[in-house]
């Protein structure tokens, strides 16, 4: 009998996002590498509906991953926020180019949101 596969964590997201270097031009090219970097924890969903909050860039289990590359502070807490309220995550990883965006971070939350922040693109 084997063991029950372990569940996806946003600690494991953010050290998978967190520990590749990404050669991109838009916000499609670094979702297409980070789908291909989160695929060692398992299988990744693009474009999920989210009922009631749009839809999250990708999910990996029950962590939801949304990439910006653009966007105010307080539109993208907004987004998130929406994501995180659905009950559909677990948790939420930001990923974006935005230095500003690391004060989104809430790790202490019910579900937590953790902000990466990626800088080898073209932008």
């Amino acid at each position: 009998m084997t063991a029950p596969a372990r569940a996806v964590s946003i600690d494991d997201v953010a050290a998978t996002v967190s520990t590749r270097r990404y050669q991109f031009t838009d916000e499609y090219g670094l979702q297409d590498l980070l789908a291909e970097a989160l695929a060692g924890l398992g299988p990744v969903d693009r474009e999920v509906r989210v009922p009631g909050a749009g839809r999250v860039d990708l999910a990996v289990g029950r962590v939801g991953v949304e990439v910006k590359v653009a966007g105010t502070p307080a539109a993208v807490s907004r987004q998130l926020a929406r994501y995180r309220a659905s009950g559909a995550f677990d948790a939420v990883v930001l990923v974006t180019t935005r230095p500003v965006h690391l004060s989104l971070s809430d790790p202490g939350a019910a579900v937590p949101l953790r902000v990466v922040v990626v800088l080898d693109g073209a932008f």
